[in-house]
Order: C-alpha cells, then sequence, then structure tokens
C-alpha cells in the first residue's frame, strides 16, 4: 500500500475512534469574525501531520471546552491533540496551542454518552482580542424549549454519504427539538444510548438537512451568541428523523466554571 493510502486509512481510523457516533449539514460559509469562540482541535496523525477533527470553545487564556470523546480513546495522549484558534480556514491561519491535560466529566462513560464534555487545559496562552474571544456560556438550569432557533458552525463533513470536510467555516440555522420527542424517536433505535435530561437536540423534523456532522464534534450550538449545547452524537446527519444530539451547557456549566480555573 502507498504511503498517501495509508495515512488516508489512518487517519479515517483515527476520527472514527475519537468519534464513534459524530455527528455542518446545510450550512453556509461563514467566518470567524462571526464567531470568534470557535477553535480546532486538530489530531496527530501517526506522528507525520496534524488534521482538524474536533472543535471547541474558549473559556479563558488558558482552558477550551469541548466533547469528551474528543480526548479519550485507546490511543489518547495529550501530546497528539493542539488547539488552532483565530481562524476561518481549516488547519490553516490563526494561532497554534498545545494542550496540557484533559478535565473529561466525571460522568462520562458511565451512561452512554452523558457526560460527553471535557475541559481542556492549554499548554500556553492564548491571547484573547480580535478572532479569540471568550465564549457566553447559557446559564446553569435554563433548559431550551423545542422551536427555538439555533445556529450549528464547525469545519465538519459537508454531505452525510461523504467524508468530505468543509475547508472553511461554516454554519447552519435550524432549531431545537423538544427533549421529549427527540428522546422518543432515538429510543425507537435499541442499538442507540439513551437521550437523557443533560442533552439538547436541533434540527429539522419535517425536511431534515441541518445538522451538526463528522468533524463538528466538541463544538458550539448557539442561541442567540451563547453556547447553548456542545456537539456529541446522533444517528446519521441531517436526518428527519433523528435530530443531532448535544450535551446540554446548562447541566454542567457549573463545573465547567469551577474546572477552568
Amino acid at each position: 500500500m502507498a504511503v498517501w493510502q495509508f495515512l488516508a486509512v489512518l487517519l479515517a481510523a483515527v476520527v472514527a475512534q475519537a468519534a464513534p457516533n459524530s455527528r455542518v449539514i446545510g450550512g453556509q460559509p461563514t467566518t470567524i469574525e462571526e464567531y470568534p469562540s470557535i477553535v480546532q482541535v486538530e489530531f496527530n496523525i501517526a506522528g507525520v501531520f496534524w488534521s482538524q477533527s474536533c472543535a471547541g470553545v474558549v473559556l479563558n487564556n488558558f482552558f477550551i471546552a469541548s466533547a469528551a470523546h474528543c480526548f479519550d480513546g485507546r490511543n489518547y495522549n495529550p501530546a497528539d491533540r493542539r488547539i488552532r484558534a483565530g481562524t476561518t480556514l481549516r488547519n490553516e491561519g490563526g494561532v497554534v496551542v498545545p494542550v496540557l491535560r484533559e478535565f473529561n466529566h466525571p460522568t462520562y462513560g458511565f451512561n452512554g454518552n452523558d457526560g460527553d464534555i471535557t475541559v481542556v487545559r492549554l499548554g500556553s496562552i492564548l491571547n484573547l482580542g480580535g478572532t479569540i474571544q471568550q465564549a457566553s456560556l447559557m446559564a446553569s438550569g435554563f433548559v431550551l424549549p423545542g422551536g427555538w432557533p439555533v445556529t450549528a458552525v464547525g469545519w465538519g463533513t459537508i454531505a452525510a454519504e461523504a467524508d468530505l470536510p468543509a475547508a472553511v467555516l461554516k454554519a447552519v440555522s435550524t432549531q431545537s427539538v423538544d427533549i421529549d420527542v427527540c428522546r422518543q424517536r432515538y429510543g425507537s433505535l435499541a442499538s442507540n444510548p439513551p437521550v437523557t435530561k443533560n442533552m439538547m437536540c436541533i434540527g429539522n423534523l419535517f425536511e431534515g438537512g441541518e445538522d451538526a456532522c463528522r468533524g463538528d464534534d466538541g463544538g458550539p450550538i448557539f442561541y442567540q451568541n451563547i453556547v447553548t449545547g456542545i456537539v456529541s452524537w446522533g444517528s446519521g446527519c441531517g436526518d428527519r428523523n433523528f435530530p443531532g444530539v448535544s450535551m446540554q451547557i446548562s447541566s454542567y456549566v457549573d463545573w465547567i466554571v469551577a474546572t477552568a480555573v
């Protein structure tokens, strides 16, 4: 097998391991100036090159929030992750900082995908300002009702049937889905983990085609420029029957604030 073929296969395997059920579909190109709190999480592939595979949001100069499954796995090592901030382009521009360690939520791994959220300590300071800004987080206890406007942002796969990531930052406007409806939908799939009270769902239940997708994991779901969710998992991407599932920030915000100090 040629070297480039081997690396392509290895890259796919690493991404799959980091995001086994990961989940912008139907979006439009945007810029980092519009969403300066989002960052790229890059994976080191076989010690040869780096590639964006997840996303996150800036908490302060030394911490970001992301999905726990992006910082976990059999071969996980903090040295194999780094953060790229302040750029619209995937894998290009901005500033790059190393990862020192992760603080995955203590409930992660005990109830399906519940607790799939992490606070990541950076190995060097992230200078805020301009295209790198601190995220605003939803208040503790606030549950977004179904039918409210939300926006998913990221560099993930642009089509559910392909593994082609976006070259530039994309955003899709959609809506929140009532958690009971979401739970009922996923309850019909015996192989899927439960939808818990610590999660939120998004998507278009009538036409589909609006969602986060592979590579958007750990990235933000915004409600009026406030981070209300962290992309976690789902069945497919943009499926009208199965909304995308994120960790609900309001369930974890007290822990996030206490950890990111």
